[in-house]
């Protein structure tokens, strides 16, 4: 197999991709980023054929700001998740009647549920996605509750249950999350539905087959093709797998202790994918992990 190698203009291209960076930065567009942060992270790699390979997946990076996870909500709450909640029994006939009810006292129509397990941390990422978006569009926060709390409101009345995340990748924290609690008994004759923002057809998949009773309604999908090895590196002198080879080798050289099954971020998925505040564990960890001295571009 040929080496991962400079092509022509690969100066140029990298001046490029880290000056457009750079303006988008400086434009507010990528809202939780710092110029000097940019440069720390580039600071990481130390030859030229290290910054083009961090050049490239820059050009792939997909980076929801601030705002963008407010407009993906938003697409949630008016659009998606009333389309679900009509075919499940509800009623829902204006495009703002969810959001409406949820902005008011709460009634045992639904309740919305954090996906956590029991022992997490309570910074885990999708509560402060989530945190920040209910006080933008202004949810009352009497609606969510944890997931130990659905038994009570089951008793109660309340025969719909919508799972609320930031982001779904291989679904195994959702499985894991649900079979914790008992839910694929406990909400056998309830509605139950998995709404996170971003969802990857792998975890799709997964809980299609382990959790099958549940709906899955998304704002945005992602498909295998946003493996970064399947298009950054199309260059017409590299390949995904010259490129994947490359990585192994920077892995190797700054001490990255990775198992083979999440080398290229959790479940392998080769993500470039980060939502403003962190990146989802999916995402290549070279851009979001911190060991050894190495300085994340985005943060967990």
């Amino acid at each position: 197999m040929s080496k991962f190698s400079l092509p022509p203009n690969a100066d140029t291209y990298i001046y490029t991709v880290k000056d457009r960076c750079m303006d988008l930065i400086r434009h507010n567009i990528w809202n939780g980023i710092r110029q000097d942060e940019l440069n720390r992270w580039f600071g990481n790699f130390n030859n030229d054929l290290e910054y083009y390979f961090a050049a490239c997946i820059l050009d792939a990076l997909i980076y929801r700001s601030s705002d963008q996870v407010t407009s993906l909500g938003n697409e949630l709450f008016t659009k998606k998740l009333p389309l679900c909640l009509n075919k499940c029994g509800h009623a829902f006939v204006n495009y703002r009647d969810l959001l409406d009810l949820l902005k008011s006292q709460p009634t045992n129509e639904l309740r919305l549920v954090s996906v956590t397990l029991k022992n997490e941390r309570p910074v885990k990422s999708s509560n402060v996605v989530l945190r920040d978006f209910r006080r933008k569009i202004g949810l009352n926060d009497n609606w969510f509750i944890h997931p130990a709390e659905v038994k009570t409101e089951l008793k109660n009345g309340v025969n719909t249950f919508i799972f609320i995340d930031d982001f779904l990748g291989t679904g195994s924290q959702f499985e894991g999350m649900y079979k914790e609690n008992g839910f694929e008994l406990l909400l056998s004759n309830a509605n139950s539905i998995y709404s996170p923002l971003v969802a990857h057809e792998t975890g799709i998949k997964f809980l299609n087959d382990k959790c099958g009773s549940v709906q899955i309604v998304s704002a945005e999908f992602l498909n295998k093709e946003l493996d970064v090895f399947s298009f950054a590196f199309n260059d017409d002198v590299n390949n995904g797998e010259i490129a994947k080879e490359f990585y192994d080798s920077l892995l190797d050289k700054y001490k990255f202790d990775l198992l083979d099954k999440n080398k290229y971020g959790f479940g392998n998925l080769g993500l470039a994918y980060t939502f403003y505040h962190s990146a989802p564990d999916n995402c290549l960890n070279i851009l979001w992990d911190d060991k050894n001295g190495w300085y994340p571009l985005i943060k967990k």
